[in-house]
């Protein structure tokens, strides 16, 4: 049950540490298909002027399900690399067992059988956990747009649109991934970045400002390219929201390339007014880019092109670096 705790280092002292205090805390709880408690999600907030609605349980709770429905997915994909394997190992076994001896042979093909019955009933559970984990997206995005339109407040509306598109990103990595079921280790970044650029579009129908999106055939692991792919949402969203005041023309440019040595090269440029100094320190877009860029141990960089007009964003990643906090190995 979801819980909404005023004052939570009441409860938890630990809390008291923390600077600015919290104020109220919302604990909604991660459950298994079982009903088994699996984790919970904590969302705090330290404004004493505000409080957490039943809408706002309602919307955690069923971004609850999605997690959990996606740890679920993500357990199942490992499962089926697991039979995968075996049923490899049990085939190199059995043919060299065949040469030496012919009388295995029926006991290799029975093997080989239960293996890849258990690989159909694994492939057939996945593809009904992909297709629960696409329903979910697809009911928590609609609920972002209905409370978007309903909402009195402009900045909360903008808050739940924000959070649509985002949303939407991860819809199309989902996809891109399990469009092949035979491989889900890897991502085009071509197709996934012009998915992102039309996404863009249809969220700023403008006339005034184009969006020219091109990328190299790169491949990237999951935990690679869903960042890179909400670093490029982000740093496009701050450009379509603040570089053309006033519906002042203009144009944006995003290039993913390799370079010469290895490294991956992410440039996303706009002849727009250009930023200021205090406009790289402040604003949720500036933190989340940072943070994605981050993630991706990349070299982040603010300038202008050439012209002297506009901003360019450059980050530069070495493809086989590892992401903050993973182990490569």
């Amino acid at each position: 049950m979801t819980v909404v705790l005023s004052r939570p280092e009441r409860m938890f002292p630990y809390l008291r540490r923390t600077r600015p205090l919290i104020v109220e805390d919302l604990i909604v709880p991660l459950y298994d298909v079982a009903r088994n408690p699996v984790g919970t999600f904590w969302i705090v907030h330290h404004d004493v002027t505000s409080h957490f609605t039943a809408e706002d349980a309602q919307v955690m709770e069923r971004i609850a399900t999605q997690v959990t429905l996606s740890l679920r997915l993500l357990q199942l994909t490992r499962e089926r690399r697991s039979v995968r394997k075996s049923h490899e190992a049990a085939r190199r076994a059995a043919n060299r067992e065949l040469i030496a001896e012919r009388s295995l042979r029926k006991a290799a093909e029975a093997a080989q059988a239960t293996l890849q019955t258990t690989l159909a009933d694994r492939e057939t559970s996945i593809g009904e956990a992909h297709h629960r984990v696409k329903n979910t997206i697809q009911i928590v995005s609609s609920l972002l747009a209905l409370q978007a339109r309903t909402s009195p407040s402009e900045e909360v509306r903008h808050a739940l649109r924000q959070s649509q598109a985002r949303l939407q990103i991860l819809a199309k990595v989902h996809e891109l991934l399990y469009r092949d079921a035979d491989d889900v280790r890897e991502i085009s970044m071509q197709t996934l970045l012009r998915e992102v650029g039309e996404a863009l579009r249809q969220s700023f129908p403008v006339t005034n400002v184009s969006l020219r999106v091109t990328s190299d055939a790169i491949s990237l692991a999951p935990m690679y390219g869903i960042p890179m792919a909400l670093l490029v949402n982000e740093i496009v969203t701050n450009a379509y929201k603040h570089a053309f005041p006033d519906g002042q023309v203009g144009a944006i440019a995003v290039t993913l390339s390799n370079t010469t040595d290895g490294v991956l090269l992410l440039q996303v440029v706009d002849d727009g007014i250009g930023m200021s100094a205090s406009d790289e320190t402040h604003g949720l877009g500036l933190k989340l880019i940072r943070s994605f860029a981050a993630r991706l141990h990349g070299d982040l960089a603010f300038g202008r092109p050439t012209s002297g007009t506009g901003t360019v964003v450059t980050m530069l990643m070495c493809e086989a670096s590892p992401l903050a906090g993973e182990d490569p190995h």
